[in-house]
This record gives structure tokens, sequence and C-alpha cells, in this order.
């Protein structure tokens, strides 16, 4: 929607921004009235002259998933490269021996692991119709196929 904006002409980005903002003063009067969101979806849809509310309430859910997106990718990647900062800050210590740079670079590590999602061994298992997919820690507690404990 950002890329779309800023291809726009300045008079068409002007114009977008002045009902942006009518409708945000529109939207919050509705909230000061305690009016439900029904409502100010229909006067939404009335004002941008759109048939339905339902198309309102798909472009503001949509909308604010995709921002949602983008602000959880951008904090993620600030935050790995803040990890990243403090592992340079005590790789070398760690890799000549210092027991105390060895334990902050592995939590620094599982940290990164954890924010991209690389643990996946630790996700629960599930249960797939009659098929239960055990982790690799259960599957080993269990022991080689055909014996039991």
């Amino acid at each position: 929607m950002r890329d779309r904006w800023d291809l726009a002409p300045a008079a068409a980005r002007a114009r977008g921004h002045a009902g942006n903002q009518r409708l945000h003063e529109r939207w919050l009067r509705f909230n000061d009235r305690k009016k439900l969101t029904v409502i100010a979806n229909v006067a939404v849809a009335r004002e941008l002259g759109l048939r339905n509310r339902g198309t309102v309430h798909r472009l503001v859910r949509t909308t604010l998933e995709n921002e949602t997106v983008d602000s959880v990718s951008n904090l993620r990647r600030l935050e790995g490269a803040r990890l990243d900062a403090l592992l340079r800050s005590v790789w070398d210590q760690a890799m000549e021996g210092d027991v105390d740079a060895v334990r902050a670079a592995t939590g620094i590590v599982m940290a990164r692991v954890r924010l991209f999602g690389l643990n996946a061994a630790e996700v629960r298992p599930t249960v797939t119709g009659r098929t239960v997919v055990l982790l690799p820690a259960e599957r080993a507690a269990l022991g080689p196929r055909g014996t039991s404990h």
C-alpha cells in the first residue's frame, strides 16, 4: 500500500492525506460517542462512496495486518542486529576459552535461535489424525523400534 502511495502524483497524495485526516477525525468522534465499529464502518463507507461496510472492515483489517507484519519484521531485524553486536563483543574472549564469555555467547546464540524461529525441535508434538509426531528427545526416550522399556 505504501509503495502505491509513493507512486501517486503529489496532488493525489495531498487529496488522499486530507481524506485520511477527515476519516481519522470522524473515527475519533465515533469513539468519543462510544459508537460501535459497525456504525463507524457504515459512515466511513459512505464517506468513501463504497456500497457496504464490509469493504471498509476488510480494508482496515488488511492494512492493520500488513502494518503488524511490517512492524514485527522490522523489530526482529533490529533485535537481530543488537544480538549480533553483542555476540561480536564477546566472541574473541569465548574463542580464547573465557568461561563467562562462552556462557554469554551461548545465551546470545540461543536468543537468536528463538528470535528467528530456528528452535523447531522445541515445538510441542502435534497429533494429526492417528499419527503422533514426536520430538527427537521423546523418540530417543522410547528407544529403538520394536523394543519396549
